[in-house]
């Protein structure tokens, strides 16, 4: 099987970037493996459906550069292609003088990436809007939105298929060689050919991109998130999102309270290490994971630094007790109780970490003779994952990938 460019992953970056280049390359044979028996089978159709402002990436990032310009490419394509969403804003609490710094942070990021209307509210305003909340003040953003991911993923292939794409589901890559003029992939479905390879591969990427002697200095760490919803006669606690200040030296936001757009109240995720890329249960525990991850230089600097430590200890707690879980929720909406949440889904982060020991919270992409790996796309990835895969195909361009197709 012959393509002129072949993605690898079903995720929402595979399908972004699929219908990318289909869009902007008419003519060219453009290949989807996913090795699921559908897209959007592990991060990105198991997190919390947020289209994210754009408030919190650090100016100067891919992250920040593609956010706003994303939520409002996503908002446009959900209009167009009928995909259910919901405008139903953001707020961060702050109810101490360090929280309030924290969200005056947000606020500087976030004029300066371009966030519209975005403002610090005091607490008679807040409690128009959510009047269960505890805080002294709340950053508020009003075009935070929220949609069901895996229904916008399937929208997203299904636009990548129909303009010309071609996805192949229950395949998985097995080995590859790459050349100058393309690369060969070995795959449970036969050998396939192609000019240029795009590793999307998302919790798997740097396990690809090594498959061609790249991500050298990183591996994917695999942090488990899990999610409670409130009882369906607790749901009127909480009309929008909500979230605590975040500790800005890391990529996690914290237990938050976010609104579905079937009107469910979810609350979560924790960021539990997990020794499994799929660990979404004790049962999914994979050895060999574990033994890679702990084996990997930057994961043992990681944990000599003691932020980092407490961090893992802390988030591990939280995930071993409900009741931990709960006391996070009521610093943020105090009338929860134990009783009020239901199990609900698991997602797994796939954080990626360098040889330094350092969580990497930007887009990283590596280049191969003839391909284009993906290593880093964690949150707000979904948000970003329009204006981001014309990034990555604006790359290609530029440096001739494509040219040479």
């Amino acid at each position: 099987m012959n393509f002129d460019v072949l993605i690898v992953g079903g995720g929402i970056i595979g399908c972004a970037v699929a219908r990318q280049l289909v869009t902007s390359n008419s003519g060219l044979r453009v290949g989807l493996v996913e090795k699921e028996r559908s897209v959007a089978c592990h991060t990105s159709g198991r997190n919390s459906g947020v289209i994210h402002s754009g408030f919190n990436p650090a100016p100067g990032t891919l992250k920040a550069k593609f956010c706003v310009d994303g939520n409002a490419r996503l908002r446009a394509f959900c209009r167009a292609r009928g995909v259910e969403f919901e405008e139903c804003g953001t707020f961060v609490i702050s109810r101490t003088d360090g929280e309030a710094r924290v969200i005056r942070e947000l606020e500087r990021r976030g004029r300066i990436n371009g966030v519209p209307g975005l403002r610090i509210i005091d607490r008679e305003e807040l409690l128009r809007h959510e009047p269960n909340v505890v805080s002294a003040e709340a950053l508020h953003s009003p075009t935070g939105s929220i949609v069901d991911s895996r229904d916008l993923v399937f929208a997203i292939a299904r636009e990548a298929e129909e303009r010309g794409a071609k996805l192949l589901k229950g395949v998985r890559v097995v080995s590859l060689h790459e050349g100058k003029s393309g690369v060969k992939a070995t795959t449970t479905a036969g050998e396939m050919d192609c000019k240029l390879l795009i590793n999307c591969a998302g919790l798997h990427a740097d396990r690809i991109a090594r498959m061609v002697g790249l991500s050298r200095r990183y591996s994917i760490v695999p942090f488990r998130g899990q999610y409670y919803r409130l009882r369906d006669e607790r749901k009127g606690l909480i009309r929008s999102m909500v979230y605590p200040p975040p500790d800005l030296e890391f990529p996690f936001l914290g237990v938050h309270l976010t609104k579905r757009v079937n009107g469910d109240i979810i609350l979560g995720p924790n960021a539990t290490l997990v020794g499994g890329r799929e660990g979404y249960s004790i049962a999914q525990y994979s050895v060999g994971d574990s033994l890679a991850i702990a084996s990997f230089p930057g994961f043992i600097r990681a944990f000599l630094k003691p932020r980092f430590a407490r961090l893992v200890l802390r988030e591990l707690s939280a995930s071993a007790s409900k009741k931990r879980f709960v006391e996070r929720a009521r610093e943020l909406v105090p009338l929860i109780d134990e009783g009020d949440l239901v199990l609900d889904t698991a997602g797994i982060r796939a954080q990626l970490l360098n040889d330094r020991g350092e969580l990497v919270d930007d887009f990283v992409l590596e280049w191969g003779h003839s391909s284009i790996h993906v290593l880093n796309s964690v949150s707000p990835g979904m948000t970003c994952a329009m204006p981001f895969a014309e990034y990555v195909v604006g790359q290609a361009e530029e440096r001739g990938y494509v040219a040479r197709i």
